[in-house]
């Protein structure tokens, strides 16, 4: 959660123009998989209703872990919600988007709460709360989205933020000629599925468990060198990117860029090319 929401929020910031502030501390504990998933779906979709109904310039997130409680707040300060629609059943209710009925249940599931609270021309509030349990991710399993693989180039996602892999798959999975074909959690599982589902490009975290980006991305160019690399890392330095380039990498970009830096990237190395962005 601690870089995969201040990540995401550059990016939304980036589309839409609203500016986005985020209190989430960096070393805020791991949560279970489903527990981040979740957290950050309610963030997503309560964005995607600041944008298009609040009218709100910006925007506020909060993540805090509070006697045994983990608990989420996205507020804003633009129109408002009628009282009226704050409860509706139905998943079609103008200014709650079609996602976030959805995600009352999902909470509900974890043993969670959602709440709304929104007063005229006051701003909304979203409110998330789940129980604090914590657990270390396991690998998902490789979701196909629909179209042929072998008309789509396919994207190996390699992080160990359950979270922010989500995060990645849906600004990737925005272009219809792409297909994330699977995800790994550590360096040794992106090396193996890179060496089993044979990608086009692998995204690779720098700083990754059991084997690191870098050693990561010398094993998978080596034992694959038409594969591309990427790495994606929080490190925004000289030497950095110096590292990336010798480990033999064909990109890198910070994780402080916007998810549509992301997409301009992979472009560029899916099109046979190299992106070595300056910090």
């Amino acid at each position: 959660m601690a870089s995969a929401v201040p990540w995401y929020t550059q990016g939304f910031h980036s589309r839409t123009g609203i500016e986005v502030k985020v209190e989430i501390s960096k070393d805020f504990l791991r949560l279970s998989p489903d527990a981040e998933v979740t957290l950050f779906r309610v963030i997503q979709e309560s964005l995607t209703n600041v944008h298009r109904y609040s009218g709100s310039s910006t925007a506020s997130i909060r993540v805090e872990a509070v006697g045994g409680e983990v608990m989420l707040e996205i507020r804003d300060w633009g129109r408002g919600i009628q009282s009226k629609n704050l409860n509706a059943p139905t998943d079609t209710v103008a200014g709650l988007g079609v996602g976030i009925q959805g995600m009352r249940e999902r909470m509900r599931q974890l043993g969670g709460t959602l709440e709304i609270e929104s007063k005229h021309n006051q701003g909304t509030a979203v409110k998330a709360t789940l129980p604090l349990v914590q657990a270390t991710p396991g690998p998902p399993e490789p979701v196909p989205n629909g179209a042929p693989a072998t008309l789509r180039k396919r994207i190996l996602i390699a992080d160990d933020h359950e979270a922010l892999r989500h995060g990645v798959r849906q600004v990737l999975q925005t272009e219809p000629d792409w297909d994330v074909c699977g995800e790994a959690s550590d360096g040794r599982q992106a090396v193996e599925k890179a060496l089993t589902l044979n990608p086009d490009l692998v995204i690779v975290d720098i700083n990754m468990p059991v084997i690191d980006g870098l050693e990561t991305a010398r094993q998978i160019i080596r034992d694959r060198p038409h594969i591309k690399v990427l790495v994606f890392t929080v490190h925004d330095s000289e030497q950095t990117m110096r590292e990336i380039v010798a480990a033999g990498a064909h990109g890198y970009l910070s994780k402080a860029k916007s998810g549509r830096d992301l997409v301009d990237v992979v472009k560029t190395l899916l099109a046979g090319n190299t992106s070595y962005p300056r910090s």
